[in-house]
């Protein structure tokens, strides 16, 4: 996983190589407009946002001490990292710029984002709550209070409705407004 790799960006209609890009990092994926590509770098290290188009322009977004996980997919031109400090920022694909922050969560908790992009949730160990936020602003919308230590979760498509799933298997499926 940590070797070096050689990744080539095509040009699907024509079969045109349109860039390529050399090292250890690992694609996380593609803007809506496939203009960028989001690379992770590895544990603990700023991802890198590349221009696989035009001059190959490279952004790096990232949390002090490094990012862990990049939470969903980069289907959009923003992305939700999850920081080494075990803070959530939210970035702004196109300018590199951090464009909301929270206070760091109290574990590794379990992170999911909905598919469509609009809201993501994480289980705050300490409070035994799910907390559910509004993606574009980082403002939370929503709380679920559970003791149940949470193993896995996932948002329906528009967030709507959260599954979590519990420590004996059992699931629960709660709706969120």
């Amino acid at each position: 996983e940590n070797a070096r790799k050689r990744m080539l960006v095509w040009e699907t209609k024509t079969g045109k190589l349109v860039r390529e890009i050399l090292g250890r990092a690992t694609p996380v994926g593609f803007s809506p407009d496939s203009r960028r590509l989001l690379l992770d770098d590895g544990h603990g290290r700023p991802l890198r946002v590349v221009e696989v188009g035009g001059d190959g322009k490279q952004l790096l977004i990232g949390e002090p001490g490094g990012v862990n996980e990049v939470i969903g997919e980069a289907y959009s031109d923003s992305a939700i990292t999850y920081g080494v400090d075990r803070s959530l920022r939210g970035w702004d694909l196109t300018t590199g710029t951090s464009l909301w922050h929270t206070f760091p969560t109290q574990s590794d908790a379990a992170i999911t984002t909905s598919p469509d992009g609009s809201k993501f949730a994480y289980y705050a160990e300490k409070e035994q709550a799910i907390r559910i936020f509004d993606s574009a602003s980082g403002r939370p919308i929503g709380s679920i209070n559970t003791a149940r230590p949470t193993r896995g979760m996932s948002l329906s498509d528009n967030g709507a409705r959260l599954l979590t799933i519990d420590a004996s298997g059992a699931t629960d499926n709660r709706g969120n407004q």
